[in-house]
């Protein structure tokens, strides 16, 4: 029984070395650049290596995505280079050089070739204003490149340039860059300041229409569309309310004639009220 046992354990000492050998074998050396990799420029045409074996691969691992790169072997080892001519977000990344389960990894700091059509994008906040609060905008304006780069086009090499501005108390929709709808930021028109009022009695419809408006702000700008507008009137005796929404400036409500009853007659936006006007319709 002691010798099946030794002869059960020496057997399996001998698997695991020849287990652990064959791993060695397929260990390989960390692959030597011919040149400092501290910093990328993208796309490059080639970068040697000094390594052994003929079934690597390479990957240029960016801030955003990684990037499959070609390999042509030498007699020493074999070149990295880049088909497709497209750009990066510049910023560190790594070479991953691998081949089975050997995997290598290069820090460098990767930048693109000479920037073409830079474009400047100008943002403002907030991007919606209203005179009852603040017309002062914060502008910040900077430029990138066809790779979305915020790169500098000026002699101080400043990225971005900031400033504050005060709007026009014109209300209507504005655009920062006028080739670009997305730079567009509103101009809200402000609280209304007074309501004009008017009734007049319609005979044949026997209703009494009652109009408010043109109601604007304190710059001149008519209120915005769908502020609620109330009429409130009373016969002496019993107080009615009636709401609707602004169109245009003017706000309109038709009140049922009552032959006999003297009617008063008021508008309210919020806090402000029109002045009290009186409907006589005794027949």
């Amino acid at each position: 029984m002691m010798i099946k046992y030794t002869l059960a354990l020496t057997g399996l000492i001998w698997y695991t070395l020849v287990s652990l050998s064959a791993c060695r074998q397929h260990l390989l050396r960390r692959p030597v650049p011919a040149s400092e990799l501290t910093t990328l420029t993208v796309p490059f045409e080639g970068l040697a290596f000094v390594a052994t074996g003929r079934n690597w691969k390479a990957t240029l691992l960016t801030f955003t995505q990684p990037i499959e790169l070609n390999i042509e072997y030498t007699n020493t080892g074999f070149i990295v280079f880049q088909d497709s001519p497209a750009g990066i977000i510049e910023g560190p990344g790594k070479l991953c050089l691998n081949s089975g389960n050997n995997h290598f990894f290069y820090d460098a700091w990767l930048q693109n070739q000479e920037f073409t059509s830079p474009e400047t994008i100008d943002i403002r906040s907030p991007k919606t204003v209203n005179p009852d609060s603040s017309l002062n905008q914060q502008r910040i304006v900077f430029t990138i490149d066809e790779w979305s780069n915020i790169v500098s086009v000026n002699e101080e090499n400043h990225l971005f340039f900031e400033e504050e501005v005060f709007l026009l108390p014109l209300a209507g929709v504005y655009r920062a860059q006028e080739y670009n709808p997305l730079s567009a930021f509103n101009v809200q028109p402000g609280s209304c300041v007074s309501i004009p009022l008017n009734a007049q009695f319609n005979e044949g419809d026997q209703h009494i229409l009652a109009k408010a408006g043109p109601l604007k702000d304190r710059f001149d700008n008519l209120v915005a569309d769908g502020t609620v507008v109330t009429f409130i009137y009373d016969d002496g005796q019993y107080i009615y309310r009636t709401e609707t929404a602004l169109i245009n400036g003017f706000a309109l409500t038709e009140i049922p004639f009552d032959p006999g009853n003297n009617y008063q007659l008021y508008a309210q936006v919020h806090s402000t009220h029109s002045i009290t006007i009186q409907l006589n319709l005794k027949s």
